[in-house]
């Protein structure tokens, strides 16, 4: 639930590496995109519609089931300061809520591995390209979110608090449980029936929802979108838990060390025609990662559908 962590990228200080990372990260977006199809085929069975709704109920049946246990066991939590009571009750929910999705899952016929990785798990290009789509992001989206309330996103952040059971909450506890849910659980399932564009898209659009607060849905379903298709590139869990505690850890940094600001480039930036300098360059590069990944993606597609009919004439 700490996606305004991932604002990091408010700090026009990222932006000075967009060059380098566009050049490494052409090849791994054109080379590894490819397995976006590998399992693009439609896969009848779980999960149906129902299935998806069936484990956003078990996932706040795990916020609820946790609250429950805290509300009759007070003298667990009594005396403690906010951000550790929050500590534990975020841990306890969220692994309660994941061990429920994934029984349900497994019940329910799945066979997908909610902790896929590869023995060089740590990509380097996708958690560098990772780190610059999100600052482009949070550049791009400043314009919409200056325009929602700040009063629940001011509770929300002060709910977290600081020091070191804050950042072991959003830099450690967030990224293992988020990503094991929405990118283990739900995209790895959806993929399988539906493919991974949409895959990416739903699961994203579920990771935006579960915060309600407008700010961090808007901001988690786009970062939703850059993570997922990292762990469909990547096909390991381990680089966006990378990428997730990476954003949160550099966030945290920022927040704390400039906590009379709203951390926005905006804020930073007051010349009009730098700010909008900058904010082109996101877009361009952006457009730019968006073009190479589909171009890559409708090329391995037509030469699957080529190889299919091509088996299907043999036989």
């Amino acid at each position: 639930m700490y996606a305004k962590y991932s604002n990091f990228h408010k700090s026009s200080n990222n932006l000075c590496i967009f060059g380098a990372v566009i050049i490494r990260c052409k090849g791994f977006i054109l080379l590894k995109f490819r397995q976006i199809t590998t399992d693009n085929q439609a896969v009848k069975g779980f999960p149906k519609v129902s299935d998806i709704a069936a484990l956003l109920v078990l996932f706040f049946a795990g916020n609820i089931i946790s609250g429950i246990v805290a509300g009759f066991m007070p003298a667990l939590l009594e005396g403690l300061p906010s951000a550790q009571q929050n500590m534990y009750l975020y841990g306890s929910s969220m692994l309660i809520a994941l061990l429920l999705m994934w029984g349900y899952a497994r019940i329910r016929g799945s066979k997908v591995a909610i902790f896929r990785y590869h023995f060089h798990w740590l990509n380097t290009s996708a958690v560098l390209w990772g780190v610059v789509a999100i600052a482009a992001i949070g550049v791009i989206e400043e314009p919409l979110l200056s325009l929602m309330p700040e009063e629940w996103l001011e509770s929300v952040m002060q709910q977290i608090g600081t020091g070191a059971y804050a950042i072991c909450t959003t830099v450690i506890l967030a990224p293992i449980f988020e990503e094991l849910i929405f990118r283990g659980v739900l995209l790895g399932n959806i993929r399988r029936r539906w493919g991974s564009l949409r895959a990416v898209f739903f699961s994203s659009l579920i990771f935006g929802a579960i915060h309600l607060i407008p700010q961090q849905v808007v901001n988690a379903f786009l970062v939703g979108i850059i993570i997922g298709g990292i762990y469909v590139m990547t096909d390991s869990i381990l680089a966006v838990m990378t990428l997730h505690a990476v954003n949160n850890a550099l966030s945290y940094v920022l927040s704390a060390t400039n906590p009379d600001g709203d951390g926005t480039l905006r804020s930073i930036v007051t010349d009009d025609v730098t700010y909008w300098s900058i904010y082109a360059v996101c877009v361009l590069f952006l457009s730019v990662s968006f073009a190479l990944i589909m171009r890559r993606y409708r090329r391995v597609r037509k030469a699957r559908q080529s190889n299919k009919t091509a088996t299907e004439g043999v036989k």
